[in-house]
């Protein structure tokens, strides 16, 4: 995953442009986010045409040319920016009382999400994957996917996000409010980090086939994520966790 490592680190030197201009002009700023929030899609789509890529990722990393477009910055510069102006709203109307949205609206809300994120990801179903001998939704759709997929990914994340920081009632804000996700949530980039990694070693330690069941990819999926984490918490502690002190005793908040 060390390649994550190089875009995250690349979008964070980016960033302060983006921060500076929405904090001095806010309309040059959001202007400025939306024309490299477009110019990322629109250049993925043309490099989805240019290489002839499907919509499935795990599919194109197979294609020529698809490991290399998998990795780059600009392919997931959309959902940052989302997430930027998302920051940036949540900054501007810190000391303003937002109204609680009426109940049936707040239902309407939380279907249109799952409609959406559905329609994100239910497509792939029967596509994802090398194994398939025909990945490709179209080659139309392909290109829609490829352009549009992460934005509009990013979109719904951030109306949760932003839905439930502004007091939103109902069930999704309650139960994402526990208290039990706050040491969960601090190890999430170190599992992000080691979930491929013990994927890799739990694979390539199969010495025959495996018939897949239901029950098989629960208790898989749980053992896996169990590891994870718990490899997560050690990562956290010896590299995160001391780095975030040095960084709060070098730079300390106003």
């Amino acid at each position: 995953m060390s390649w994550y490592l190089a875009v995250d680190m690349q979008l964070f030197v980016i960033s302060p442009v983006f921060i500076y201009a929405l904090y001095k002009k806010p309309a040059l700023g959001v202007g400025l986010t939306s024309a490299v929030t477009c110019a990322a899609c629109l250049f993925t789509g043309y490099k989805t045409i240019l290489l002839n890529l499907p919509a499935s990722c795990l599919s194109m990393i197979s294609y020529p040319g698809g490991l290399d477009m998998y990795i780059q910055a600009y392919l997931r510069v959309p959902p940052y920016m989302v997430g930027m102006l998302l920051g940036y709203v949540i900054y501007k109307t810190r000391e303003i009382e937002i109204p609680t949205m009426p109940k049936v609206l707040t239902v309407v809300h939380w279907v249109a999400i799952i409609f959406i994120l559905d329609g994100i990801m239910i497509p792939l179903i029967g596509h994802h994957g090398p194994i398939y001998t025909n990945p490709s939704l179209g080659r139309g759709l392909d290109v829609a996917f490829q352009t549009l997929s992460r934005l509009f990914w990013g979109i719904m994340m951030a109306t949760i996000v932003g839905f439930c920081h502004f007091g939103g009632p109902g069930l999704v804000n309650n139960i994402l409010s526990w208290k039990c996700w706050v040491p969960l949530s601090r190890c999430s980039f170190s599992a992000y980090l080691l979930h491929l990694v013990i994927l890799g070693v739990y694979q390539m330690q199969q010495a025959l086939p495996m018939y897949h069941t239901y029950s098989i990819q629960i208790f898989t999926f749980l053992g896996i994520t169990t590891a994870t984490y718990m490899l997560s918490m050690l990562l956290y502690t010896a590299i995160q966790l001391p780095v975030t002190k040095l960084e709060r005793l070098f730079l300390p908040r106003a």
